[in-house]
């Protein structure tokens, strides 16, 4: 099986309520009931993860549906449970809610299934039985815990039906030859690698900086924020959501500001780098967002990928559209 330790974006049920900050979730694998356990510091609500101050059972109540990701216990804890969630949000119907959430992948087993010399593609099952296709690059390939040499082409390793680990993030599809919806930020062979991904910034540091999204704000942090950008983005821990919305103000050639729409008269702003931006299928990472966009320039029906930890953003477009921002290919 491709999800031997890893599932993502279950669909479940809150089935008990097990102390002032835990719950049970029970949802269906393969025909067979299973329990997850759930952590007041693993579930979000709007897209923000619960204060301390905030009582768990505000949010939480049994049969509540949710969506969530999990991790299977290395070894059985002493309350049984087969899974732990690592995120988790209420589910909501599409009548309810104007964006889609995902997360993330991570530890996920994956088939070779096509090699170049410097990238290459990988194919795994999702949990409904669908084929998904992830692309990847020597540059985020690691052998036994090591990174694989920049001299050498990924044939000399890897051979195709090989099956290889990865952690993923979703990715416009035109961005690769092979049309992939995923693009791999860690693929390894033997001992998982101690990824700079893996790190995190002070979330201390994060909560005062990000909510702040005036032009000043964010000219005076400029690189503190492109270091939140760059880690947050690439980072398949996080829930990501695709939605509507327009081109709210170009402050600098670096940076700029979306509104999204996430409920029914319920809008955000979103900040986004220039490195993360399309137009017309092409990036505009190297262009300068003052000279790109006009004063009074409106997208409607603009896509957006947001990560949800610490309220870090990421942006995308439908392949529709005419502008996108989606997580980026950092090297």
């Amino acid at each position: 099986m491709a999800y031997s330790t890893f599932l993502y974006d279950i669909l479940g049920k809150v089935s008990q309520i097990v102390g002032p900050d835990k719950a049970e979730i029970q949802f269906v694998l393969h025909e067979n009931v299973e329990t997850a356990l759930l952590k007041k510091d693993r579930f979000y609500h709007n897209g923000r993860r619960l204060t301390e101050n905030e009582p768990f059972e505000k949010y939480i109540k049994c049969g509540l549906q949710v969506k969530f990701s999990c991790h299977i216990f290395d070894s059985t804890p002493k309350n049984a449970y087969g899974w732990y969630v690592t995120i988790c949000w209420r589910h909501k119907t599409e009548s309810e809610t104007q964006i889609q959430m995902c997360t993330g992948m991570t530890n996920v087993l994956g088939e070779v299934t096509k090699l170049k010399k410097r990238h290459g593609t990988l194919t795994m099952e999702d949990n409904a039985g669908r084929e998904r296709k992830v692309h990847f690059l020597a540059s985020k390939f690691y052998v036994r815990g090591k990174r694989f040499p920049g001299s050498k082409v990924l044939s000399s390793e890897l051979s195709l039906d090989d099956k290889v680990f990865f952690d993923a993030i979703p990715c416009m599809p035109e961005e690769n030859e092979e049309n992939c919806e995923w693009f791999a930020t860690c693929v390894f062979k033997g001992q998982r690698p101690q990824c700079k991904d893996d790190e995190k910034l002070n979330d201390n540091i994060l909560g005062n900086l990000v909510p702040q999204t005036s032009s000043d704000r964010i000219m005076k942090s400029g690189a503190c924020l492109a270091e939140i950008v760059k880690l947050y983005i690439n980072d398949p821990r996080n829930v990501f959501v695709s939605g509507a919305g327009v081109v709210l103000d170009i402050f600098n050639d670096d940076y700029g500001i979306i509104l999204g729409e996430f409920q029914r008269n319920l809008c955000e702003t979103i900040v986004f780098h220039r490195r993360n931006a399309f137009l017309f299928k092409m990036s505009l990472a190297h262009s300068k967002l003052g000279e790109t966009f006009m004063e009074g320039y409106r997208k409607r029906s603009t896509q957006v990928y947001r990560s949800k930890s610490s309220n870090k953003f990421h942006y995308r477009l439908d392949r529709n559209s005419s502008f996108c921002f989606l997580p980026g290919k950092y090297e």
